[in-house]
């Protein structure tokens, strides 16, 4: 269906505008050209988060076991294409579907089966598969009509180009528009939240996995989940923040008491992880193990992710410093001598923790920043 020609007159004119600027000062962004790896990124632009899988050891398999699992494949297989398929997340296979997931999805099950765990499908059928049936307007059309703020527009155009820039799938005009359109029919359905920056990455990935109207559906059925992530007032980051200071405090007490002590509390670093949901933060694989099990599993997903970062943070070299305040703090580490290899966040003062843990490239943060 030719989607782009049903969107409201105001949103073809800024897109078209936004492509055309694109084209002529930022003629790379729509460039495919390039070696890409097996997820369709561009080959050496991704060097420094090579480490960073070291830092979700829990969300990952095995190297290789999800795909070369003959019974994992197998039950992935009857689960979503079988003579019985399932359709929703229900209490009697909640737990099955929970554990399975932990195990792995196989990469090209992973459009049916994020729909499954994120109790799309139906909603698709019914909004969209019986209107085309009965030649009647489908729910997606209709968002795609209605008009939105400009103040959301302006946003979204914006974002569509440097939510990923490194996927390959990006660098081209038809799928910069998609994803336009999608964010574009989530605002018009809740204009309560509109758009907001963040919102643009898990709208991306599931763009990527399946065609447009399911991936909408999809992402809409995300957001009722955590769509106060992105209110205006930050209250579900705030309440996430809290949560997690709570539970870094159970967890790991020694990281929590240095990052009070040199006053570096969530409110302050975790903002971008939480509205994200971590899916900008690291190597792709990482990002849709995240990802699913967030569905399955919700907001603990994003704490044990955290607490991660902070521990992976933790691990790396002690220095010998002698201090009783968060000022005496900074001036031994400025003084002090630094071995190669990196420094332990439970060494850093605010300043250079800060930019450590706020980083995207946290590896190479943690070799780098501390000498700088």
């Amino acid at each position: 269906m030719d989607y782009d020609n049903i969107m409201d007159e105001e949103c073809q004119n800024a897109l078209k505008e936004r492509l055309l600027l694109l084209r002529e000062i930022k003629p790379e962004i729509l460039s495919a050209e390039g070696d890409i790896d097996e997820y369709g990124f561009f080959k050496n632009m991704d060097k420094d988060t090579e480490c960073l899988k070291e830092v979700f050891p829990q969300f990952l398999p095995q190297e290789g076991s999800v795909e070369t699992n003959p019974e994992l494949e197998q039950q992935w297989q009857n689960i979503l294409i079988g003579p019985s398929p399932i359709k929703m997340i229900k209490k009697d296979n909640k737990d099955m579907l929970k554990e399975l997931t932990r195990k792995g999805i196989p990469n090209h099950y992973r459009a049916l089966a994020w729909q499954l765990l994120n109790n799309s499908i139906v909603l698709y059928e019914e909004n969209e598969v019986k209107n085309q049936q009965q030649n009647t307007q489908t729910t997606y059309c209709k968002f795609l009509t209605q008009k939105i703020p400009e103040r959301a527009i302006i946003q979204i155009n914006k974002d569509i180009d440097r939510t990923q820039p490194r996927l390959q799938f990006y660098r081209s005009e038809d799928h910069l528009s998609q994803l336009f359109r999608m964010l574009k029919a989530y605002a018009a359905y809740d204009p309560d939240v509109e758009y907001c920056q963040g919102m643009a990455f898990p709208a991306s990935i599931l763009l990527y996995y399946m065609p447009e109207a399911e991936a909408y559906w999809s992402f809409s059925q995300l957001m009722r989940r955590c769509s106060s992530l992105y209110a205006d007032d930050l209250r579900g980051v705030m309440q996430r923040q809290k949560v997690f200071r709570i539970l870094l405090k159970e967890a790991e007490p020694e990281i929590y008491n240095h990052l009070e002590f040199i006053r570096l509390t969530p409110d302050i670093y975790s903002t971008g992880w939480f509205m994200s949901l971590f899916l900008n933060q690291f190597r792709f694989n990482v990002s849709l193990r995240i990802l699913e099990q967030f569905f399955c599993e919700g907001d603990k997903t994003l704490y044990r992710a955290g607490i991660a970062i902070l521990k992976f943070a933790s691990n790396f070299q002690r220095l010998k410093l002698k201090y009783k305040t968060a000022t005496d703090l900074e001036y031994e580490f400025d003084k002090c001598s630094k071995p190669k290899g990196g420094i332990s966040l439970l060494d850093m003062p605010m300043g250079v923790a800060m930019i450590f843990i706020q980083s995207s490239k946290s590896c190479s943060a943690s070799n780098s920043a501390p000498n700088g």
